[in-house]
């Protein structure tokens, strides 16, 4: 698994999660045993996220209540053409996804502006 990489960051609302998965066109599986990576090898884990187009997948394990992402950061295996470098589009995603839930909990406005190369989100009281 020396090809294997995971993030100082993980995901602690699957719906968030899915519904950032959804919006970049990913396949979120729930329940996958295993994720393709390097010399297509499959590595265990509870959940995949398959992306279109890529021949490697994002594999998450569940750490106590969080989902924590594995993957191989190669760039022919497509996911930092797809995702960016770190999976930034799939975090940036589940960030908004994530916040927009707390901010319906909290009856707060969340607004979202999204330029080519950044993100604004602005959380109101």
């Amino acid at each position: 698994m020396s090809h294997v990489t995971t993030l100082d960051f993980s995901f602690d609302n699957i719906e968030a999660l899915q519904a950032a998965c959804r919006e970049l066109n990913l396949i979120f599986q729930p329940s996958g045993k295993s994720f393709r990576m390097y010399g297509n090898t499959n590595v265990p884990c509870d959940h995949v996220i398959h992306v279109p187009g890529a021949s490697y997948e994002i594999g998450l394990r569940r750490q106590e209540n969080r989902l924590v992402p594995f993957f191989d950061p190669y760039s022919k295996g497509g996911l930092t053409t797809a995702l960016g470098n770190g999976l930034h589009k799939l975090l940036v995603s589940y960030t908004v996804h994530r916040l927009k839930s707390e901010a319906k909990k909290r009856k707060a406005n969340l607004t979202v502006s999204r330029q080519p190369n950044s993100t604004r989100i602005t959380l109101t009281l």
